[in-house]
């Protein structure tokens, strides 16, 4: 079940990985702190942050492993998002707005947690996170929304391609 180079313990994951340095300094001091707090290793996949006490740089696979093996989530990527749906991780999304030439993540993610019925994982804020990921995820609800948008996802294609 584990990839070979993902070793077992407690962690959290971030994941943040074409935006490096994404993460503001007081809200990395805010993980970094909750982190410590929880007795939790803070793992940063794909992007430098200034909380994570470990930079991952790997596969895909190795990807979903650490978020399988992640306690709890915090992120503010798309993937990171689905990679914590797919694996059933608690996790909160940080909403980042696009301001002038800078992309924010809004209408991407508010868009794919509204679909799974989890606006309740979005905040602006990051003291929010420790309220968010306490509260439990009905997974196999989720997974029910997951599995629709993915019927619909294929009928299309099928329809399409065939054209």
């Amino acid at each position: 079940d584990l990839h070979p180079r993902v070793r077992r313990q407690r962690q959290m994951c971030i994941r943040d990985s074409a935006y490096a340095g994404r993460i503001s300094n007081d809200e990395a001091d805010w993980i970094a702190a909750y982190a410590k707090k929880k007795n939790l290793k803070v793992y940063a996949i794909g992007g430098i942050q200034k909380c994570a006490d470990r930079f991952v740089d790997c596969s895909p696979f190795e990807v979903l492993a650490y978020f399988r093996n992640a306690e709890e989530v915090i992120t503010d990527t798309f993937h990171g998002s689905i990679f914590s749906v797919i694996t059933h991780r608690p996790f909160t999304t940080l909403i980042r707005k696009s301001v002038g030439n800078s992309y924010g993540n809004e209408e991407k993610v508010s868009d794919l947690l509204k679909r799974l019925g989890l606006t309740n994982r979005m905040t602006t804020k990051i003291e929010d996170a420790e309220n968010i990921n306490e509260k439990a995820i009905d997974y196999a609800k989720v997974d029910e929304q997951l599995k629709a948008h993915r019927e619909v996802a294929k009928e299309y294609l099928r329809k399409n391609l065939e054209e």
